[in-house]
């Protein structure tokens, strides 16, 4: 018994060292990837990685805090061309990053927490207003159970499986922080 137990821990790190992967293409033909951390590693200070550009070519990549609870949920194409959205997991909080691959970065306002999250970004990111958390919204319900499972980063990613977290539960607290904040 103990080695069963031994052996199905054993087999959970090893799950839990490896990173989950997800692809969204955008309305212009471009291609946003994201790498998050491993699971094990993102309960110490690590990374994910956001890489953007076309399918032949990357046209660089943002570095965010990707370290339990923090960490990025789900990228999110919008409707303008020029932007695309990320929505991430700040502390008890939901934050949604207004990325713009046309931008060069500027630095945030000194009591912004976007310096925070954000590590590393060749482009101009921003925190999402009224209007990207209303596109947001619709772009999550608008998404099948299974959609979700698959462009989502939450929860835990063991190897062959991942055990995500629910799309309704997510919307609702989508729907809470709008009223919320507006």
């Amino acid at each position: 018994m103990i080695l069963i137990i031994a052996g199905l821990l054993f087999a959970f790190i090893i799950a839990g060292c490896f990173s989950w992967k997800v692809e969204t293409s955008l309305p212009t033909g471009s291609i946003v990837r994201i790498k998050s951390a491993p699971f094990v590693m993102s309960f110490f200070d690590s990374q994910c990685e956001i890489s953007y550009g076309q399918k032949s070519k990357n046209g660089g990549k943002i570095l965010l805090l990707d370290s339990r609870p923090e960490g990025p949920i789900i990228l999110i194409p919008s409707t303008n061309n020029k932007v695309f959205f990320c929505l991430y997991e700040f502390d008890v909080e939901l934050r949604l990053l207004k990325i713009e691959p046309e931008t060069v970065f500027r630095m945030f306002p000194t009591n912004s927490t976007l310096s925070e999250v954000v590590i590393e970004s060749p482009w101009q990111i921003s925190d999402g207003d009224a209007s990207d958390w209303h596109e947001a919204i619709q772009y999550l319900k608008h998404l099948s159970p299974n959609e979700f499972s698959q462009q989502s980063l939450s929860g835990i990613n063991l190897l062959f499986f991942k055990i995500c977290t629910g799309r309704e539960a997510l919307i609702r607290r989508v729907e809470k922080q709008i009223k919320e904040h507006s």
